[in-house]
C-alpha cells in the first residue's frame, strides 16, 4: 500500500479524534434527555473506533490479495521462459516487459 509510519500516525489520530468527536456529540443530548443514555456515548465511541479499524484491516486484505494474484500471474507468464534453455535471466526479463500491462509490475521488474 505504500503507507509509511507519518501516514499510520495520522490515521490513528484521526480515528481518535473521530471516535471522541462522537462520543462527545452524544454526551450533552443524553444528559439532557436521560441520564441513562449518557452511556450509549461509550458504546457509540467504540462502534466508531471500530469500525474505522475493520474498514483499514479490509482496505488492507484486498490491498495484499491483489499483490498476491499480480504475482500468481507474473510466475505464469516466467516459468515457461525460465525453463526454456540458454536463457539469462535479463533476456527473460526482456520479453516479459512487452507482455506485463501493469504499472506496478512493469516498475518492480526494472527494479530487478
Amino acid at each position: 500500500m505504500g503507507y509509511g509510519d507519518k501516514e499510520l500516525i495520522t490515521f490513528q489520530k484521526r480515528r481518535l479524534r473521530n471516535s471522541i468527536l462522537i462520543m462527545l456529540a452524544a454526551v450533552p443530548p443524553s444528559l439532557l434527555i436521560n441520564k441513562l443514555w449518557f452511556f450509549s456515548a461509550i458504546p457509540a465511541f467504540l462502534y466508531i473506533w471500530y469500525s474505522s479499524y475493520a474498514k483499514a484491516k479490509r482496505e488492507y486484505k484486498a490491498f495484499r490479495f491483489n499483490k498476491q494474484i499480480l504475482f500468481s500471474r507474473f510466475m505464469r507468464l516466467v516459468m515457461p521462459y525460465l525453463k526454456e534453455k540458454h536463457n539469462t535471466n535479463y533476456g527473460v526479463f526482456k520479453r516479459l516487459h512487452k507482455r506485463l500491462d501493469e504499472k506496478s509490475e512493469l516498475k518492480n521488474l526494472l527494479k530487478l
